[in-house]
């Protein structure tokens, strides 16, 4: 027995030793990775908790504060921690009061780690164990995860439109539409140089100054922009938060992209970069649109100009010798008119091309009219590449007597064709480099997956054995109970991610065979009522009198009814109802799956079968439960089995319908 008294002679409930908190029990304990202390609670005069005592304490939670069990034992926690929180201390005088565990997920804030705690009361006067398992490195996986994935979808999305956009005006549009979306709202304009006129330039937060001393700008909140008439601007526009990134060609500035926020934000490393890319994609898009359309005006200018004046032409011999040039082809040329005069045809073309202009030349001598590109050869013998279009002219018998010749400067639709070519190797680099982060990303779930596994089966296999060895101590007990759970969870995680990346991969293969559906679902009803029973909601079955046959994989065709009643499960309150119903309908067998849960909002309906996807209202106990890969996983199957799966909700509240299809055959025995 030890008994405990606070300063001024207040008495403190005593308590006994437990069994646990020696021997053979004190040892399995000690072995385990989650941490447990053991207190009790300290009360003022008026009942109110004011600080704890520490009783005892496991080693994986001495390791976690750097410090010796001598050094806590019998301390209150105030003289252990900075700081203790009034309302850590009401949730403990909770569970001791009520008799019930308590689970949350907590920052500690003396630690800078998160955890997973668990609080259960014992049978001690305002006694109570407090177990604390780390999830930091996972809650920061699913972080990184859910931020790689939300980038990578947003660059593919913003890749996919400027290569489908030939229109700098739409261009504009969508690049602000999908990043201020990416970005959460924000107002986003992207000024090109080659538009902007006058004080165009002055809607860019800062003005043109800052923008072409190709400083980025990244402000939390305007109050303290720099510049004092700046800042008083922004204020005045409603400007609270502000990323400015200006582009630069050649060492001049070429563009420069803005985003601007109602309210102070502190913008993300990811969320910077974002807007970093996107102006350099932007760019690149621009540049794309602004050499085609630079090539189809010189197509249509060149056109005009041969159907005109042609740039030049010239008057050829039945010998192929020049009786008459244009002043516009002498200058072309660098020769004057009188120079031309004389000269055989192929004086004027550039070695590499005379087999070129000698079929040309014998096709017109023939009566045959053509249009060609060749390059020709100037007086200082450097080339010039034209369009020639030439006809044959003949006389009032039908007899050749000379040629006609006109010509067209296409050097600067070469020039442009060449940079177009380039835009688009560039377009096509910056699409493969996102394939490659995609798939790197995909082998690196794998790879983590796979390496959870061993550990996962060390961390199984060590609970089973902890079960065996527990004996009649419900305390311990219900700690195994704990760790199975967390477990087979933290084992459901990594299947589903390999089973993401195997899809991504395309690597699932199907052991198709005739399936007998109504026994898949009275299985998975099956091994699924114990979960329902112990959160109290009903489950109830509708299954076909008649046999409802498919052919596909009875193992995956199971996994997607299983996925399907579990988030059922896990979105329905204690006394609700989900109902799972198998019918033929027409070519197709059909299971719903129906409950009367929180249901589905509107703007998340359409993206819950999507990889990482969850409804993050935080107004409900049920958000951000896994990494949101059930349903994709059961998405993925459907297809692949030939059918589909879709989801339906009258709105929040109002529960929701998963129905799943695949083509019935014909029952055979």
């Amino acid at each position: 027995m030890r008994t405990a008294f606070l300063e001024g002679g207040v008495f403190v409930a005593g308590y006994e030793e437990s069994a646990w908190q020696s021997g053979y029990d004190r040892t399995v304990i000690n072995t385990i990775a989650v941490g447990v202390q053991v207190g009790q609670l300290l009360y003022d005069d008026q009942g109110v908790p004011f600080d704890y005592l520490f009783l005892d304490a496991n080693s994986a939670f001495l390791g976690s504060l750097g410090r010796a069990r001598e050094e806590i034992l019998g301390k209150r926690a105030s003289e252990v921690f900075t700081r203790v929180e009034p309302d850590w201390l009401s949730k403990l005088a909770q569970v001791v009061k009520t008799k019930s565990a308590d689970r949350c997920e907590m920052l500690n804030q003396n630690l800078g780690r998160w955890f997973d705690v668990l609080t259960v009361p014992l049978g001690i006067s305002d006694g109570f164990a407090v177990l604390f398992t780390d999830i930091s490195e996972l809650r920061q996986l699913q972080q990184e995860l859910e931020r790689s994935a939300k980038r990578q979808n947003y660059l593919l999305k913003l890749t996919g439109v400027l290569r489908s956009l030939w229109d700098e005006g739409p261009i504009l549009e969508a690049v602000a539409h999908l990043l201020g979306e990416h970005l959460g709202g924000a107002q986003v304009a992207y000024i090109y140089l080659g538009q902007a006129r006058g004080n165009e330039w002055h809607h860019l937060p800062g003005g043109i100054d800052l923008v072409r001393s190709g400083e980025e700008v990244v402000c939390y909140d305007t109050l303290d922009y720099p510049g004092e008439a700046e800042r008083q601007r922004l204020l005045a526009k409603g400007v609270r938060a502000v990323i400015l990134i200006p582009v630069f060609q050649k060492g001049n500035l070429a563009a420069a992209l803005s985003v601007t926020h109602r309210t102070p934000r502190v913008w993300s490393a990811d969320e910077v970069s974002a807007v970093r890319e996107t102006a350099e994609y932007t760019w690149t898009a621009m540049e794309r649109v602004r050499a085609e359309t630079a090539l189809q005006e010189s197509e249509a200018k060149f056109r005009t100009l041969f159907e005109t004046s042609n740039d030049g032409f010239w008057w050829l011999d039945r010998h192929g010798c020049v009786t008459e040039a244009s002043s516009g082809l002498a200058t072309m040329l660098g020769y004057t008119q009188e120079e031309l005069i004389g000269r055989f045809w192929a004086d004027f073309v550039d070695d590499a091309w005379l087999d070129k202009g000698q079929a040309e030349w014998e096709a017109r001598r023939a009566g045959r009219s053509n249009r060609y590109e060749i390059k020709m050869k100037r007086k200082d013998g450097t080339g010039i590449w034209v369009r020639v279009g030439g006809a044959p002219v003949v006389d009032g018998k039908g007899e050749y007597t000379n040629i006609l010749a006109a010509f067209a400067n296409i050097a600067a639709q070469k020039t442009a064709q060449e940079e177009l070519r380039r835009s688009q190797k560039q377009a096509l680099k910056l699409v493969a480099e996102l394939e490659k982060a995609d798939q790197n990303k995909n082998e690196m779930i794998s790879m983590l997956s796979h390496e959870l596994r061993n550990p996962l089966a060390t961390i199984t296999g060590a609970t089973e054995l902890l079960e065996l060895l527990v004996g009649g101590d419900e305390r311990i007990g219900r700690i195994v109970d704990i760790l199975k759970r967390q477990s087979e969870q933290l084992t459901e995680l990594v299947d589903g991610l390999l089973d993401v990346t195997r899809m991504a991969h395309q690597k699932v293969v199907l052991n198709r065979q005739n399936v007998d559906l109504n026994a898949l679902v009275e299985n998975a009803v099956e091994d699924t009522k114990t979960d329902f029973a112990k959160r109290r909601i009903r489950l109830l079955a509708q299954i076909s009198p008649e046999p409802v046959r498919v052919h596909g994989d009875p193992m995956r065709i199971t996994q997607c009814i299983v996925n399907i009643l579990r988030n059922a499960l896990q979105y329905t309150p204690e006394n609700g109802t989900v109902k799972i119903a198998l019918a033929a309908q027409g070519p197709d067998a059909v299971i719903t799956v129906q409950d009367d849960g929180i249901g589905i909002r509107p703007e998340v309906l359409d993206r819950i079968f999507e990889p990482y996807k969850q409804d993050t209202d935080f107004s409900t106990r049920h958000h951000n439960r896994g990494l949101g890969l059930g349903l994709f996983i059961v998405k993925t199957i459907m297809e692949l089995h030939g059918g589909t799966v879709g989801a339906s909700s009258p709105g929040p509240g109002k529960g929701s319908v998963f129905q799943m299809r695949l083509p019935a055959v014909a029952d055979s025995k």
